[in-house]
């Protein structure tokens, strides 16, 4: 059973404004791994079968987003609505561990696969790893070689304790900062730049003397440190 860990991942993703949506055959199997993951809470309205949507005469993306689970809907239509979701501007990351999802990998933005990852200083037995399932299998340790090549991003096979959807959760608040501190950078730049201009073309304006080097260089200094304070406190 698939432990809380994992459910709190897939909370944090969805809190956090990542849409996540599964795609798999429909068979208990799969709909047991769902409920024990946390990313199903309730049967009837989290699960859209690709019957039900036929029966309702509905298309996936026009159902997409209402559920969580999407059960028995075949490569050509999660194609199309990746293409149609991309039209939108929408940014699309696929998991995937076998080959068959390969097609499907290569239309997102960002391709996300799984490998066994142990350090060597845990010195596992040869005969531990003989024992591992076949790679690229729906749950074997690692995806098939094929798909480790051609992904993005390699994580640690998911478990009960989260495994890799957390290496998700951390790369994806790491680069949210990155990119507030990027663009704050950019925007305390252009502002002290203005002010300086201002300071130079105020005074030509009106024909009064402009400002000394020295006098420069101080309310460059001052202009430096209020916009510094001001990101930063902001």
């Amino acid at each position: 059973k698939l432990g809380y860990q994992f459910e709190m991942c897939f909370e944090q993703l969805i809190a956090s404004g990542v849409r996540v949506s599964a795609f798999l055959p429909n068979n208990a199997e799969n709909i047991k791994m769902l409920s024990e993951s946390g990313l199903v809470r309730n049967m009837d309205n989290d699960i859209l079968t690709a019957q039900a949507a036929k029966d309702q005469g509905l298309d996936l993306h026009v159902a997409y987003g209402s559920y969580r689970a999407y059960l028995g809907f075949d490569q050509e239509q999660i194609a199309e609505l990746i293409k149609r979701l991309k039209q939108r501007g929408n940014s699309i990351a696929a998991y995937g561990v076998d080959n068959t999802n390969q097609s499907l990998m290569n239309l997102s933005d960002l391709a996300i696969t799984c490998d066994f990852i142990e350090y060597r200083s845990s010195k596992l037995l040869e005969s531990y790893y003989d024992k591992m399932p076949v790679d690229g299998k729906s749950f074997s340790l690692r995806a098939s070689q094929n798909m480790r090549r051609n992904a993005d991003v390699i994580l640690r096979r998911a478990n009960d304790s989260g495994g890799g959807l957390h290496g998700i959760i951390t790369g994806r608040k790491y680069a949210m900062s990155i990119n507030y501190n990027i663009a704050n950078a950019i925007t305390y730049l252009l502002s002290a730049q203005f002010f300086r201009l201002v300071f130079l073309t105020v005074p030509a304006l009106f024909g009064t003397h402009t400002l000394s080097a020295t006098s420069l260089l101080i309310s460059g200094l001052i202009l430096d440190v209020v916009a510094v304070l001001l990101f930063a406190f902001a």
